[in-house]
């Protein structure tokens, strides 16, 4: 017997009385010409095996009696499912949450087929779960079993729920047509799984809009979410409860969330788009998006500090990674979100993480002690997990770039065996260098070389340098020994890094440094990328990403303007560009970008008392990273009621995503402190405004050209 019809046979033994075909039809959902068809499939079954037909009473439904035993005879062990431990969670999920009759213990062990000690061991499980989201499970008298609590807490409980459910196959396994197991059926339950097809329309629209695409996980969940609540509304379990809704409130995902179609006049929905459009506003894109919000200024300065931090505990240059330092601020941007609004994420692999990476986890949760601090929340294991992964995806990388393991070959077999042996090498490690061929009477040579390690056919030992016994014809033990050792270096070389504490960038400034010394003129940028070219021609190792430069060296009277007068907030941001489009730094295109982002987002700029950072999209018109700072004659309201008036305006443009972050965190400690800012205020002349702007410890100025 199929199991769709043994399931079917089972409903009907399991009434103990008359089934009408219609309440069979809605309980599958399927049509009641196919519930007719599959009695006939049941009642040739019966008949196959010696056993009387279904009993039919037009008016009553079908009926068939049997005991337990005689069913377990007819199914068998593989036709006829026993529920197991994740089956029969679904199950009590469903009844307690969406109880559309009574729910007891007898009537649940009658449905489940299992013992009364079973069902009350399932129930304390469930009970114990709920509780962490103040929820409970109460035995009604007239109702039955029922969770307790407010519906945004159950609603965040089945999505958490839903979303462990669907791990492996997604959405795809709440298409009914292909559910294929109990657990997955009533998963399906769960939401309204016929308006998947709508729904996955409405975010295939979404993309098109934004002109992006979703990670799966960001598909996951908003296509979970937004069947879970369809399913409660249609149910009546509307959100009733007041959902505190931020000033700086998302207007485009929330106008996103308005097109969802609830089914209900959306008038009546305010809270349910809401928290839809949280969804949507922490929405993580294929692609590093950089977005436009209130609190965009401290996560920049909370994802600088975290990974300055990794790339001190570590020892490996993460600060210069540009990759990497994208994949953590979009993490970060919307854990804040999602940690603030009540919706936080599960890592299904975060103990398998903890296991394999406990060096990099350690360093992360570390990292992340002063991230709490500074976006003032609790981020649990989880999320710390995930911050680990996108760390452990960079390490791999900056040590497929950083470390390269110089050796030499010493063969006793000839020169041809020795390239043969090289050859070997490159094929199997490409982060190893070989320097050349030697003989076993050349050890000053290889002294003078600086090598990691000597590979040899011959036994041999040269004070403070490994050396390798390899076979003349390389096998699979050679390559392991050669792993085991570039490991042990490359753990001296971290050690080596994080006592010195310095990165490239690092380097090549202490050059600069002695350059400057020792010129009257001095250009900076043109002078460190002829620096590496030379390092690079010469065969020495360069990170080449992208250098990130002090406000200093961005500082120029050029793009300072005193006293300015504006009329409005507008005029205040074309006034912060103009010294800039002057130069040539950004187009004209770039100061409507400013004020459009300000119309769509409101006045998230004005990041402290009194100052805006104007800025927009590097793709909106800007030439070079460059700052320029206007002083307002008069202070100017931008619609912030927090910090309103304006008096001063910086305009940042941004080439990228990476390279303004220094210069970025010294105009965050300059807008939060208070006594520069008054000094700012009072400033008369251009020279006396960058004393005070660079007047933090560290910052030294660069003077580009004569």
């Amino acid at each position: 017997m199929k199991r769709k019809h043994a399931e079917i046979f089972q409903e009907i033994v399991r009434h103990k009385g008359y089934v009408p075909v219609k309440s069979l039809s809605e309980t599958f959902q399927v049509s009641a010409r196919t519930i007719r068809y599959a009695l006939e499939e049941i009642d040739d079954y019966l008949r196959d095996h010696q056993q009387p037909p279904l009993k039919r009473n037009r008016k009553k439904g079908v009926y068939y009696d049997c005991d337990q035993e005689v069913l377990h005879k007819l199914l068998g062990s593989d036709t006829l499912h026993f529920p197991d431990a994740a089956d029969r969670e679904a199950f009590l999920v469903f009844a307690f949450f969406y109880a559309e009759e009574k729910v007891t213990v007898p009537s649940i062990c009658e449905h489940l087929l299992v013992s009364k000690s079973t069902v009350d061991k399932d129930i304390q499980r469930l009970r114990t779960e709920l509780l962490a989201d103040n929820l409970r499970i109460d035995s009604l008298p007239k109702e039955g079993f029922a969770v307790v609590g407010s519906e945004f807490a159950k609603r965040r409980w089945l999505f958490r729920f839903l979303k462990r459910a669907c791990r492996n196959r997604g959405l795809d396994m709440l298409k009914q047509s292909e559910a294929a197991t109990f657990f997955e059926d009533y998963c399906c339950k769960l939401v309204e799984a016929t308006a998947l097809e709508q729904t996955l329309a409405w975010i295939r629209t979404i993309e098109q809009q934004k002109n992006g695409r979703f990670t799966y996980e960001t598909h996951l969940e908003i296509g979970l979410y937004a069947l879970l609540a369809l399913k409660r509304i249609k149910m009546g379990y509307l959100l009733t409860e007041k959902v505190m809704v931020p000033e700086q409130l998302d207007k485009q995902a929330f106008a996103l969330a308005q097109t969802f179609d609830f089914q209900k006049p959306v008038t009546e929905l305010n809270t349910e788009i809401y928290v839809l459009s949280l969804f949507l506003s922490t929405a993580k894109e294929e692609q590093f998006l950089f977005k436009m919000e209130g609190n965009w200024g401290q996560i920049q300065v909370a994802v600088m500090d975290f990974v300055h931090s990794i790339t001190k505990q570590t020892g490996l240059p993460f600060v210069n990674d540009q990759e990497y330092f994208s994949s953590i601020y979009a993490h970060i941007q919307t854990m804040a979100r999602r940690l603030k609004n009540e919706l936080p994420i599960e890592n299904p692999i975060a103990d398998v993480i903890v296991k394999q990476y406990p060096d990099l986890f350690a360093a992360c949760r570390m990292a992340g002690n002063e991230l709490e601090r500074t976006l003032q929340l609790t981020i649990p294991i989880d999320e710390i997990a995930y911050l680990t992964m996108h760390t452990c995806v960079a390490s791999e990388r900056l040590k497929r770039q950083t470390l390269v393991y110089r050796t030499v070959i010493i063969c006793g077999h000839g020169i041809t065996n020795a390239r043969l042996i090289e050859e070997s090498l490159y094929a199997r490690f490409s982060s190893i260098e070989v320097l050349g061929a030697l003989s076993r009477y050349e050890v000053d040579v290889i002294q003078k070389l600086q090598v990691d390690f000597v590979l040899t056919t011959l036994p041999l030992s040269i004070k403070g340098v490994p050396c390798l016994q390899v076979s003349p014809f390389f096998k699979d033990e050679d390559t392991a020994l050669i792993q085991t050792t570039i490991a042990q270096i490359a753990k001296s070389k971290q050690r080596q890094r994080q006592k010195h504490g310095a990165t490239n960038e690092d380097f090549f400034r202490s050059i600069v440094e002695i350059a400057k010394a020792n010129s009257k003129s001095f250009m900076l940028k043109p002078f460190m990328e002829e620096l590496a070219s030379l390092f690079k021609k010469h065969q020495l190792p360069v990170y080449e990403g992208v250098i990130q430069p002090l406000l200093a060296e961005l500082m120029s009277e050029d793009h300072i303007e005193l006293n300015v007068r504006a009329a409005n907030w507008q005029e205040a941001i074309y006034a912060a560009a103009k010294p800039l489009e002057r130069s040539g730094a950004i187009t004209k295109n770039y100061a409507e970008a400013m004020i459009a982002s300000v119309h769509e987002y409101g006045p998230y700029i004005v990041l402290a008392p009194g100052v805006a950072i104007a800025h927009a999209r590097p793709e909106d018109g800007v030439n070079e990273l460059s700052v320029s700072f206007i002083q307002l004659a008069e202070p100017i309201p931008f619609g912030n009621p927090d910090n309103d008036p304006v008096f001063l305006v910086i305009c940042l443009a941004a080439s990228d995503s990476f390279s303004h972050l220094k210069a970025f965190r010294s105009i965050v400690k300059l807008i939060n402190d208070e006594q520069r800012l008054d000094a700012i205020k009072a400033a008369t002349s251009k020279q006396s405004l960058t004393r005070i702007v660079l007047n933090e410890e560290g910052e030294k100025a660069y003077v580009d050209g004569p």
